[in-house]
């Protein structure tokens, strides 16, 4: 076994240890009259885990990140099997767009523009409700 391949495995095995003792605050947040329960990812480590290692997610749930400032914050699906849909949202709490993400794919997905916040739902969660671009976000956050 290769010196690299060892310290490969073992922050693969240290990240995973620290992604399920991470503790998510749960709220609701509604777009366009859906409600979608959220678990809210702020702290270093849950933005970094988010839905990983996850097998399944309930319907109208997801996960809210919650960056420390706007920017180009892109996601991908690396140690992710649930086919999820990503919206990016700005600091006025308006979608700026969403992707369906490819579980097959290590595709980088980014904002059309600076983003405060993303949401993750299951795969066509979006768009099944004609949720876009525009479309205003209503939760409240200490940001």
């Amino acid at each position: 076994m290769s010196l690299v391949f060892l310290l490969l495995f073992i922050q693969g095995c240290e990240k995973e240890r620290n992604c399920r003792a991470v503790e998510y605050k749960k709220k609701s947040i509604h777009i366009n009259g859906y409600e979608l329960n959220v678990e809210v990812a702020e702290s270093i480590v849950a933005l970094s885990c988010g839905l990983s290692k996850r097998e399944a997610l309930a319907s109208n749930s997801g996960m809210l990140f919650v960056f420390d400032k706007p920017g180009n914050h892109a996601f991908w699906m690396k140690g992710v099997s649930i086919p999820l849909s990503v919206a990016f949202v700005d600091v006025n709490k308006r979608i700026i767009n969403t992707h369906n993400m490819d579980t097959s794919s290590l595709t980088k997905y980014y904002p059309q523009g600076n983003a405060l916040y993303a949401i993750e739902a299951n795969w066509g969660w979006f768009d099944e409700r004609g949720i876009k671009a525009g479309d205003s976000v209503v939760f409240s956050l200490n940001h």
